[in-house]
């Protein structure tokens, strides 16, 4: 199985290797965060477990009120998933993104694994990015999660839950 073990996702830096496997892997996750709250606004995660490829949306009802729904995905859109990948391997190469000259408190972090490589990944206001050609590692980063956009948003997950701001 590809990705990386859920247990293994805190603390983790770009580009490391993924050297043990486990049963539930998380495969892409974005996350929305307004600096101004403690907690993401919504994030969605791509888990693969035994029993295939599953979503796990999280919507920030309160600071302290989280609601979470999971979406069992065929298996035509986890092969979707994987060639995602397959056309975007760069995605791994990216250390950091380019710093946008505008703040406005938003903060996006995007997870990419595809054994043995994972990326994690925040930036600030990467929405600024997304018709700047010149923003090499940014438009990696928007490529791919554009992709998983598409892929999601076809197997029924609400566009909401990828919001750049």
């Amino acid at each position: 199985m590809k990705g990386i073990p859920i247990n293994e996702i805190d603390g983790m830096e770009n580009k490391n290797v993924i050297d043990s496997r486990d049963s539930a892997t998380i495969r892409f996750g974005y996350y929305l965060k307004d600096c101004f709250k403690a907690d993401y606004n919504y994030s969605v995660e791509v888990v693969q477990d035994d029993d295939g490829f599953h979503v796990l949306l999280r919507d920030t009802v309160t600071d302290t009120e989280e609601v979470v729904t999971i979406i069992s995905l065929s298996d035509e859109v986890g092969k979707q998933i994987e060639d995602a990948y397959s056309d975007n391997q760069a995605v791994f190469e990216v250390d950091a993104v380019e710093q946008p000259p505008v703040f406005d408190g938003v903060y996006n972090r995007f997870l990419f694994s595809d054994y043995p490589f994972f990326n994690d990944i925040t930036a600030g206001n990467i929405w600024y990015f997304r018709d700047n050609s010149e923003a090499v590692n940014a438009q990696k980063v928007l490529k791919l999660f554009w992709r998983m956009k598409d892929i999601l948003m076809s197997a029924g997950v609400d566009e909401k839950y990828f919001k750049l701001s």
